[in-house]
């Protein structure tokens, strides 16, 4: 009894620390600056993409706040924004790509910059209702408006 009241004891004091140890994490993730980002991406005068690039660089807890904000703030230039976050995160292109959606954003801007990034198009596309949407043609059958030529 006294061996299962000190195991049960000895758990629960390593949930508390992993509690807590996660709750520190959750914390330094979530403060983020938005104010100085927010200045930071209205007056640079820096090329997007490498403002992009750096931006993300310098905040890898909160990749999707940044890019929220850089798509929000620059909308103009959201193809070259999402192309640099899926060069630069190829594993994430997918969220990038969702993040982007929810934004408003085209699904055919959206494809653009992920070709550009090199990303496989198909990963990030959004899937459709009606399933695969191929154009392949349906061949016709001959009619007497349109009969089968023998030569």
């Amino acid at each position: 009894m006294k061996i299962k009241a000190m195991t049960i004891g000895v758990v629960v004091g390593a949930l508390v620390i992993s509690t807590s140890a996660l709750s520190d994490i959750s914390t330094q993730a979530a403060t983020l600056d938005t104010d100085a980002l927010t200045s930071t991406i209205t007056t640079s005068t820096q090329d997007i993409a490498k403002l992009t690039s750096q931006l993300l660089s310098e905040n890898p807890d909160n990749l999707e706040q940044v890019l929220t904000l850089l798509l929000q703030l620059k909308p103009e230039s959201a193809q070259q924004i999402l192309a640099q976050a899926m060069s630069d995160f190829p594993e994430l292109a997918a969220q990038f790509a969702a993040l982007a959606r929810a934004l408003g954003i085209s699904n055919e801007l959206i494809t653009i910059a992920a070709v550009e990034a090199g990303v496989d198009p198909t990963q990030i596309a959004e899937q459709t209702a009606a399933g695969n949407t191929s154009t392949t043609p349906t061949p016709t059958t001959p009619s007497t408006k349109y009969p089968v030529s023998r030569s």
